[in-house]
């Protein structure tokens, strides 16, 4: 809550709410909708209940939403035994996150828990033939089939489905958007205690520079400032 009031301090910042609904694919598209519908806004941030954030980086990755499409803030699962990004990033490509670097990498599918759209990238993903507008003269209608799971060819280890917030994603890659990430970006991940980037290596540390590379295998590794740990499940 702290988060949000200090986010609407900044101007022209409308707060939407969606809850009571266990669908999170409908609760992402009636929020999307709403959006889309019933205002005029440039920028749809996502942000699940259970994320701690920086009210300045929310503004940011907004900012950087109006040039770029999509940018998201990674944060990581809430498990000390599988504790890993929720954005997947391309393999073999080091990610370097640190405070004072904002510049923006392109990932593969970015988390919805803390994502930054803008209007431009929904206005052509709801023309797509799959996409329909349920309910149509009903206030709660919603574009059905933008966040909906699907399979796609996940590479060695066979097909793979989507989660709703990766779909979305690889529907707008489809339509010509890539997806970014800001690796200045420190979110918490709300569980038994608030988890972040560097609970993915050992108990929690102070915040420091980290270099995450995933490979093919599908395993991270991890550079800190300390010695190289070792690889970890995804």
């Amino acid at each position: 809550v702290g988060s949000i009031e200090r986010l609407l301090r900044y101007p022209g910042v409308q707060w939407r709410p969606e809850f009571n609904d266990a669908c999170m694919c409908r609760v992402r598209a009636k929020a999307m909708t709403r959006f889309l519908l019933n205002s005029d806004a440039d920028v749809f941030l996502s942000i699940d209940d259970d994320i701690i954030f920086a009210a300045d980086k929310a503004w940011e990755v907004c900012e950087q939403a109006m040039d770029l499409g999509i940018v998201a803030g990674q944060y990581v699962t809430r498990s000390r035994d599988r504790c890993f990004p929720t954005t997947l990033q391309e393999d073999d490509v080091p990610e370097r996150y640190s405070d004072d670097d904002s510049t923006p990498v392109p990932v593969r599918w970015p988390a919805t828990g803390f994502l930054a759209v803008h209007r431009r990238v929904f206005e052509k993903v709801i023309k797509r033939p799959d996409v329909v507008l349920c309910h149509p003269t009903e206030k709660w209608s919603f574009y059905a089939n933008v966040w909906n799971c699907f399979v796609v060819e996940g590479g060695p280890n066979g097909p793979i489905q989507l989660s709703e917030d990766y779909a979305f994603a690889e529907r707008a890659k489809q339509e010509g958007f890539q997806s970014y990430l800001n690796p200045s970006v420190r979110l918490l991940h709300l569980g038994q205690y608030p988890f972040k980037l560097e609970d993915q290596v050992f108990p929690p540390p102070p915040n420091q520079p980290m270099t995450i590379t995933r490979q093919k295998d599908g395993r991270y590794e991890y550079v800190t400032g300390t010695p190289t740990p070792e690889a970890v499940p995804a």
